[in-house]
């Protein structure tokens, strides 16, 4: 049996705000997850944060598929009590009719918009409550509790939790290329902020004769291109002027050695011409 080092979802939601990024993520392998357990006709039918486990790495992993059906299989026990955990239950889930693999789907809706949120969605004292919030409550855009949010996210979370199953996702898989998309955009987003925060500067003022000196920035704070810009007006005139003299004297300057071989030279032409 694998022996599972983690914490479930349910925990990392009740220590603080998740990035969106990471709850994307997150939500995109159990997207992946379900569309390989959909495509043999499984349908996990309690897709909630508890039953969602975070590993090293980033790595996720679904839990508990005990209450696990075929698609085709009955959709309640022998007693005709619904299986499932309320708040994630989709509309048909929770009415007792009977669900697919867009069950799933609509629960993953509600996981992602309480990780985007800190916000329980359909909230209740009790089972009626509840079951009346899922079937009737429209949530509101993410991107109202959570400024920043990219609208294809707004439409992503609308359409996983589409009250009607026929114009809600009809794939986990669809969801998941979604979801990559926007991810992708959110990851081209990021360097620009990071670059925005390393720009800015603080001044600090130091008192006289203060014995405590302000701490030099850390390493990776500092900026790594340190060289000054060149200037794109150069005065050679100087430079020229030095050139120029230095071509006039090499010019008119002959080389000992030179001179030697030139009068060698000289010499055996004049005793060829007085033998001749």
């Amino acid at each position: 049996m694998e022996l599972l080092e983690g914490q479930d979802l349910r925990s990392r939601i009740r220590q603080g705000e998740i990035p969106p990024m990471e709850a994307v993520e997150i939500a995109l392998q159990v997207a992946d997850g379900l569309g390989f357990a959909h495509e043999f006709g499984v349908v996990h039918r309690d897709v909630r944060p508890g039953n969602i486990m975070l590993l090293e790495r980033g790595a996720v992993k679904i839990m508990d598929f005990g209450i696990a059906r075929m698609r085709f299989a009955d959709h309640k026990t022998s007693t005709g009590m619904v299986l499932g955990t309320p708040r994630y239950m989709s509309p048909e889930q929770i009415g007792g009719q009977p669900v697919d693999q867009r069950s799933d789907i609509f629960s993953l809706g509600t996981v992602l918009y309480e990780m985007l949120t800190q916000t329980t969605l359909f909230a209740g004292q009790d089972v009626n409550q509840i079951a009346h919030n899922v079937a009737n409550t429209e949530p509101a855009p993410p991107s109202l509790a959570h400024p920043g949010l990219p609208q294809m996210l707004d439409f992503i979370v609308a359409r996983a939790l589409k009250k009607d199953p026929s114009v809600r996702y009809q794939d986990a898989y669809e969801l998941a290329a979604d979801l990559r998309d926007v991810l992708a955009e959110m990851r081209g987003r990021a360097p620009s902020r990071e670059r925005d925060e390393r720009e800015k500067t603080q001044t600090l003022r130091v008192e006289a004769g203060g014995d405590k000196l302000p701490l030099a920035p850390a390493a990776n704070a500092i900026e790594r291109e340190t060289r000054l810009p060149l200037s794109r007006v150069f005065h050679c005139e100087a430079a020229l002027e030095r050139v120029e003299a230095r071509a006039k004297h090499e010019r008119f300057t002959v080389p000992p050695r030179r001179l030697f071989a030139a009068a060698v030279l000289a010499a055996c032409v004049g005793g060829l011409i007085a033998l001749t």
